[in-house]
């Protein structure tokens, strides 16, 4: 826990702008029962509205040009990091990075931000209220 916190300072920190991608089904994934979900997502709409955060939601019935798979973090144009279920692959070939960098690119065209992107997040934690009853 204390790394996590050590990491969430650089978003308030610095001038670098943190561009975050989550699919719609992102936000209803229940890791942890109701009551972490609703952290998290409470957690989200917090960050959304820092100046170094750009959050985009891509709904879940928004027409993509690529497939919205498996996670990963782009580096500025050095690294990009691929999570999958056993492993961490580092991508640092610019050619590969460009793939990324496009994938990217055609996602956000699909994500809603903003109002839209908190209505979304929301209408999730009202979601998440309900399974208590």
């Amino acid at each position: 826990m204390a790394k996590r916190l050590e990491r969430q300072r650089y978003l308030y920190e610095g001038e670098r702008v943190y561009n975050v991608l989550l699919g719609e089904q992102a936000l209803y994934s229940n890791v942890g029962g109701p009551d972490v979900m609703k952290a998290q997502l409470d957690r989200l709409l917090a960050v959304m509205g820092l100046p170094r955060v750009s959050l985009g939601v891509i709904p879940s019935a928004a027409a993509t040009a690529v497939w919205l798979g498996h996670s990963f973090s782009m580096f500025d144009d050095k690294l990009v990091l691929v999570e999958t279920f056993s492993a961490e692959l580092s991508v640092t070939q610019p050619r590969e990075i460009e793939l990324y960098n496009k994938a990217f690119s055609l996602l956000r065209q699909s994500a809603v931000y903003g109002k839209s992107a908190r209505a979304l997040i929301l209408a999730a934690v009202h979601y998440f209220d309900k399974q208590h009853v």
